[in-house]
């Protein structure tokens, strides 16, 4: 296949800016002479600069964060791609090891432990991103991680002993009426708790893991 641009088209070789080595997208009047396929752009309008870049897509996350990263109870991913010749076509995620969708809404995370995002996009040239990853830790409100919590926090023991006390007694509460007042009176034995005996963090943890589970 060869393309032929002479001057008939009224372009110079003064008026043709492009180099050995760019890649093109062409259109023009197809021929054959003398057994050769010919092209033959009308204009240098016909000829373009060819999109070979892959588009970029940046992850977001959001929600209420705890002091070792995680997110409390769900964490909010957003996906944003760029492409700066022919646009975005899509842009695609799977969680874990699901299957690969479309992405169109934010992806709430709502599963106790680390979950890994993958995601990439492809622009209207076919340009496919290469896959990207987004661990994404959550901590569910459960009785087990709000342990687990005490068990960590640099809480004096005799502290740590009255929380679970409370803690046990709102998991052998009946009812939910009943386990929402004993977990409302750990959240003020905490609030109430003198700043020597709780470092900002660890009170500030707790906070905010008895709220989310109160709301």
């Amino acid at each position: 296949m060869t393309v032929r641009l002479d001057n008939r088209t009224g372009t110079t070789f003064d008026d043709f800016s492009y180099h050995n080595g760019d890649v093109l997208d062409i259109v023009g009047i197809s021929s054959e002479f003398k057994g050769t396929r010919q092209v033959k752009p009308r204009s240098l309008d016909d000829l373009k600069e060819a999109d070979v870049v892959a588009p970029e897509t940046a992850a977001e996350l959001s929600g209420t964060k705890l002091s070792d990263g995680s997110f409390m109870e769900q964490a909010i991913l957003r996906l944003g791609a760029t492409d700066d010749r022919s646009g975005i076509e899509k842009t695609i995620y799977r969680v874990n090891a699901g299957s690969w969708s479309d992405y169109s809404t934010p992806i709430r995370l709502t599963a106790d432990g680390v979950a890994t995002v993958a995601y990439r996009s492809v622009d209207k040239a076919g340009n496919w991103e290469p896959i990207k990853t987004a661990a994404v830790a959550v901590t569910a409100p459960t009785f087990a991680n709000l342990y687990a919590l005490i068990d960590r926090s640099p809480l004096r023991p005799a502290i740590k002993i009255a929380l679970k006390v409370h803690v046990k007694a709102a998991e052998r509460a009946k009812g939910d009426a009943m386990r929402r007042r004993q977990l409302q009176k750990t959240l003020d034995f905490v609030a109430h708790l003198p700043d020597r005996f709780i470092g900002e963090p660890a009170k500030q943890d707790l906070e905010i893991f008895l709220n989310a589970w109160l709301h």
